[in-house]
Order: C-alpha cells, then structure tokens, then sequence
C-alpha cells in the first residue's frame, strides 16, 4: 500500500466511517476498500484503528495486543483530525505472507516474489535466487527473460493451470508475471497494488505478451 492510498483511506475513515473503533481494509481487483464487516481472508487485507489522541501509549497499547492482529494482517493505527500515522506488520506475515492482500514492496512482496512463494509451496518447485531493481525494465534490463530459462520456464502456445501469464506494463518489455489458477483467474501482485486473485480482463489481454510452462510442470 503506497503513502497516497493510506491518505485517502484516512480521509474516508473521517468523513464516512468517524464514529468506528476499527475498519477493515479490503482488496478489490487489488485496490483498498474500507468496510465495517470483516472480509473473506482472501480480500483482507488489514485492519485500521483509529485513536482520539497522539501518544506513544495509545500506539503501543494497540500493536503490544496480539488480538489486534486479526486473522494474523498488518494494522494501520492513525490519530484522528490529522494524516499521522504507524504501521505494525505482525511477524508471522512477515515470515509466512498469505498469497493475496500483499502491500507491493519491491524485491520483498512484489510479481516476482509471489511466483517464488507459489511455485515453492504449492509446487514444490525452486526458483533461482536472483537480483533485480525497481523499474529494470525501463533501465535498459530485460530481468524476466534472461532469467526464465535458467528458472526452468519455456514459452508455451497452450495455456494451462500454474502456467506464467507475461505481460508488459507499461513497457516493450515483458515485466509482470501473473500465475494462471484455472478458470479464468489469476494470482498476481501488481505496483502500488495488493497481490490478489481476480479474472482475467480485457486490459491484461491487451497487455498480453505470452505464456510460460515450468518444465517440472509438464
């Protein structure tokens, strides 16, 4: 979540939801929603407590409470009448991230990063560690496809469940790889977004550029 979106959040919390001790925040199509009913797990994405003073203590007394970590996501705790305000990322997100509702932090929680973590624990497949840096595409770098190929990828005509989904955005140059669920739905983590599972749209089609199948997948 970038500092515009948690601005704008705030703002809403104060003129539509001023009266609440808490609001959820939830995913859709990976943008924020603010919401008063919690959300299935798979569009949660945290919890915002707002607080009528600013005080060391009235932070800590809420991220220092593991109770306020619902269903173990980040907290925002922010003091009302103004745009201050913390982040708490419990440690258990931190090492074993949910695959959706992902705050984009590139190289840690990004496109890339969610592949890794799929392809690891749902099928047992490794990907290579690799260094890359934010925006190599606009850098003269070509990240995906010098690595795809070392990784175990080769470019398919068929689309298939766990198949890679390259798109480019914004760019000639393939840089968003989106995992193929089946049924028309994909998992991906998108800039400024929350990683998140939606359908396929008209607009990732035109930003199309092809799709990859892991060789241990075949």
């Amino acid at each position: 979540m970038n500092i515009d979106s948690i601005s704008s959040l705030i703002s809403k919390i104060e003129t539509e939801f001023s009266s609440a001790d808490k609001v959820y925040v939830k995913q859709v199509q990976g943008d924020p929603e603010l919401t008063l009913t919690l959300p299935e797990n798979i569009d949660f994405v945290g919890t915002i407590y707002p607080i009528d003073v600013l005080h060391p203590d009235a932070f800590t007394n809420i991220t220092s409470n593991p109770e306020n970590y619902i269903n173990s996501r980040p907290i925002i705790i922010y003091a009302k009448g103004s745009q201050l305000y913390d982040f708490s990322i419990p440690l258990s997100f931190q090492t074993d991230t949910p695959y959706t509702g992902r705050p984009f932090i590139h190289t840690k929680w990004d496109c890339f990063t969610l592949l890794k973590d799929y392809y690891k624990k749902e099928l047992n497949i490794t990907l290579p560690d690799v260094s890359y840096f934010d925006e190599w595409w606009s850098k003269g770098e070509d990240f995906y496809m010098q690595t795809s190929g070392a990784a175990g990828f080769y470019p398919t005509l068929t689309l298939k469940k766990y198949d890679v989904i390259a798109m480019r955005l914004n760019s000639h140059i393939f840089n968003h790889a989106a995992i193929y669920l089946g049924d028309n739905k994909i998992l991906h983590h998108m800039g400024g977004k929350f990683s998140c599972i939606e359908e396929i749209r008209p607009a990732y089609l035109n930003m199309l550029f092809g799709y990859f199948r892991h060789k241990d997948l075949v």
